[in-house]
């Protein structure tokens, strides 16, 4: 028989098993669904379809800027940046702006919000006023607590900051790790008389420690630790789970792993022969046997195993945590400018570039693919911190795209009332056939000729992320006609009439 001890043992091991368990199931499988761009979006389950749901502005109406960064934190706190160099700090609750600060330059390389909540990372780069330098801030008001230049090893570290400034390093791109208390910085040049000093293509890896505001190691170098120095692409780098290790890639499917705390090199894998094997065997790519497979964005999972897509073409790879092998993913769903992340419950992965890309990580199966509205893509889509829902940031306004129920409404060759309520800028689609007509009242806004079981979406709809027209009420019922009466199915929208926030305190959290 059970003792009192042998049950609090049994269900401690059914505790960790399970958590185990959750822990497996976070991953990326064997190989994700590829995405087929020529089917029509969006697409979910079959109770809910993604799409556009609420819109939050900045407060400032005269401020009709572009935001082109956007992040998160644990704690629940939105950050984005515009295109005029101002610094926003939202609560994720409701999108109240908590404060916002002028940066100390609009021309800004990279940004990160620490996931602990404590620190905002931000890297300036622009020869013309000297603005080449790593900035923290802390996030209770946005305030700078440290600045920090690096410059070319062969010379006096005073005479570049005080005669040639335009000559020191720049903060490229930069990482936190998991727990926020290291900062990774790689530092590029733009090249100088190398009469002078012969280190043009100079670059080196800092890691800071971003509360205490000091340096806890740094490696010059680093590419000639791949014993190539071809590289003319960015380095990409990220931190194992527990922060002990950093791992860096280079243009040749090279991958080095460090030692964090002195940047002591572990090892570099080489993956190129590898990778070439599965273009030309597996993806029958003719044109793969080349010495170049330029890995981007690395990302890490739950378990340590590396993300990254490879080429133009940004196809997914999956490199285990020591760096044994790596395995093909899916294809033609990334780009050499994307971002690839984990939802705050590691449920969805997502990898948003020129296009938002999400995939369920419990099917392995796409969710959704959405066109975004303009050239800093990859920067301007993250996952909510704690609402089961991504945002984008467009012109002035932070979008939250999630779930939303579909219903099914025999429409008529009059105008038939659909039960669903749209705002501006709202996502809403139609699956049906026939020429399709959308108003609000008897104000006709839209026609569009759909096939038959396609998704017609039109100005208002999510793909059209970009959008900023203004001149529709706050929230109106959606009515539709055809010219082919029959069973449509409809999503978008709310099921009633709400606002903004009741809608985003309507969505699931993450973590139930």
């Amino acid at each position: 028989m059970f003792n009192h001890q042998n049950i609090r043992t049994y269900w401690l091991i059914l505790c960790v098993s399970c958590y185990f368990l959750s822990m497996a199931t976070a991953q990326i499988g064997p190989a994700l669904i590829p995405i087929q761009n020529k089917e029509s979006f969006p697409i979910g389950t079959k109770e809910f379809q993604w799409a556009c749901l609420a819109n939050f502005t900045l407060s400032d109406e005269s401020n009709q800027s572009r935001i082109i960064y956007v992040d998160t934190d644990k704690k629940g706190g939105v950050y984005a940046v515009d295109n005029s160099g101002y610094l926003y700090h939202f609560s994720g609750n409701d999108f109240t702006e908590k404060w916002k600060v002028k940066l100390s330059d609009k021309h800004i390389i990279d940004i990160a919000v620490s996931p602990n909540g404590q620190s905002i990372a931000i890297c300036y780069n622009y020869i013309k006023t000297g603005s080449k330098e790593l900035e923290i801030r802390e996030t209770q008001y946005g305030r700078i607590t440290m600045k920090y230049k690096r410059v070319p090893d062969c010379y006096e570290e005073s005479y570049f900051v005080d005669v040639m400034e335009n000559t020191t390093l720049y903060p490229a791109s930069l990482v936190y790790s998991s727990d926020g208390s290291k900062l990774a910085v790689w530092f590029k040049n733009h090249g100088f008389d190398e009469r002078e000093c012969k280190s043009s293509h100079e670059e080196q890896l800092v890691i800071i420690d971003p509360i205490k505001k000091v340096v806890l190691a740094s490696r010059r170098g680093i590419p000639e630790d791949f014993k190539s120095t071809n590289c003319d692409q960015d380095h990409h780098f990220v931190f194992s789970p527990n922060g002990k290790n950093i791992y860096i890639g280079n243009c040749k499917a090279q991958i080095a792993q460090y030692q964090t705390d002195n940047l002591k090199l572990i090892r570099v894998a080489d993956f190129g022969q590898r990778i070439n094997a599965i273009f030309t065997q597996q993806l029958d790519d003719k044109g793969s046997k080349k010495s170049n497979f330029p890995l981007h964005e690395l990302t890490i999972q739950q378990n340590g195993d590396l993300i990254t897509s490879v080429g133009r073409n940004g196809r997914i790879f999956r490199i285990e945590a020591n760096l044994n092998d790596i395995h093909y993913l899916t294809q033609n769903q990334g780009s050499s400018n994307g971002h690839f992340s984990f939802s705050p419950d590691w449920s969805m992965a997502m990898f948003n570039s020129n296009h938002i890309n999400l995939w369920d990580l419990n099917s392995q199966s796409p969710i959704l693919e959405v066109a975004t509205p303009n050239a800093f893509d990859a920067h301007t889509t993250r996952f909510h911190p704690t609402k089961k829902a991504i945002i984008v940031g467009t012109k002035r306004t932070l979008k939250i795209i999630a779930p939303c129920p579909i219903s099914h409404v025999f429409i008529e060759d009059k105008f038939t009332s659909t039960g669903h309520f749209v705002s501006a800028e709202t996502g809403f689609s139609v699956r049906g056939k026939g020429t399709i007509y959308w108003a609000y009242d008897d104000k006709v806004i839209h026609q569009k000729n759909a096939k038959k079981d396609e998704i017609s979406t039109g100005i208002l709809g999510y793909s059209s992320l970009s959008n900023d027209t203004q001149n529709l009420p706050e929230s109106h019922e959606l009515r539709l006609k055809t010219d082919q009466p029959g069973i449509y199915t409809i999503f978008g929208g709310s099921s009633k009439k709400m606002t903004n926030l009741e809608i985003l305190n309507n969505l699931l959290n993450w973590h139930k």
